[in-house]
């Protein structure tokens, strides 16, 4: 009998559609070229952590002055969604969860409108009427993610929270990570299984590596993809280039410009490699200058 009742309370349920706004406000307190919703954490735009942690609610960004009004900026742009929940682009750190619990809790309250920290959640009717809006209650769960990253201090504070997620991310799937405060991992970068990264590695832009590899201390790997087995050992410079399965890369070498070093090949130490392709099995002497 509970479960006929469950069930028919699931049945007449329906999920209420969502519309969010991203707020993108210019913050010329930052004193850098471009917008400041726009600088880059980790890899990704800052309003661009905000959009991630939205989906897969339908999202849009609004740019808007200092002096406009939340309504003001929102009314041109509101849709037939049952509720509306107006966000700003400098609060990178928003989970996804939080999100979604603040709009179960206007809904289970029953209101038009609550504050949010940083942002707002509204009965999209109550916008479209024009009245003013009576935030009946205020949501403060998960308070610290609403942090406002107004500065480039700031910019600091978040980026050191946000590698932490990430890292975290990567060694709860099987990632090693010697000395994680030490290592940076981009947003975006892949990491396969059983991969052991050493301290003060940096990977960075959308790099992607295989399993079973193993990039050893202070390497840099940006914009490339290493693949299956391959061994990168310590002071290694690779850009916008591909290590096939199962290679040696030994110490201090550059490799850059769509460099391809093929299956089971050796790069030995103090190496330049340029747009070179390395064939597989071959190996490649120290102190070697390959630009082509």
């Amino acid at each position: 009998m509970q479960t006929e009742i469950l069930e028919e309370i699931k049945t007449e349920y329906k999920e209420p559609s969502v519309q969010i706004f991203i707020l993108n406000l210019n913050n010329p307190s930052f004193k850098t070229k471009g917008k400041s919703y726009e600088i880059k954490i980790l890899g990704k735009p800052m309003c661009k952590w905000v959009e991630s942690a939205c989906k897969p609610y339908k999202t849009t960004f609004i740019n808007c002055s200092i002096n406009e009004s939340v309504t003001q900026c929102v009314l041109p742009h509101l849709t037939d969604s049952d509720i509306t929940c107006v966000l700003y682009a400098d609060t990178p750190l928003l989970k996804h969860s939080t999100i979604v619990n603040a709009i179960d809790y206007l809904n289970f309250k029953n209101i038009d409108a609550i504050k949010l920290p940083r942002g707002f959640v509204f009965k999209t009717k109550v916008l479209k009427s024009g009245l003013n809006v009576n935030f009946q209650e205020s949501y403060i769960g998960g308070e610290e993610e609403f942090y406002a990253v107004l500065n480039l201090q700031a910019v600091a504070e978040a980026s050191s929270v946000l590698q932490t997620r990430i890292n975290n991310f990567h060694m709860q799937n099987g990632v090693l990570l010697q000395n994680p405060k030490t290592i940076t991992i981009d947003a975006d970068v892949s990491i396969g299984n059983n991969v052991t990264i050493l301290s003060g590695t940096v990977v960075k832009g959308n790099s992607v590596i295989g399993d079973d590899v193993t990039i050893k201390e202070n390497c840099v790997i940006e914009n490339s993809v290493i693949e299956k087995g391959s061994v990168i050992f310590d002071f290694n410079k690779i850009l916008n280039s591909q290590i096939c399965e199962n290679c040696l890369i030994l110490s201090f070498n550059n490799i850059s410009a769509n460099t391809v070093v093929n299956n089971n090949a050796t790069i030995e130490n103090f190496c330049v490699l340029k747009g070179a392709n390395i064939a597989e099995n071959e190996e490649i002497c120290a102190y070697s200058n390959i630009d082509e």
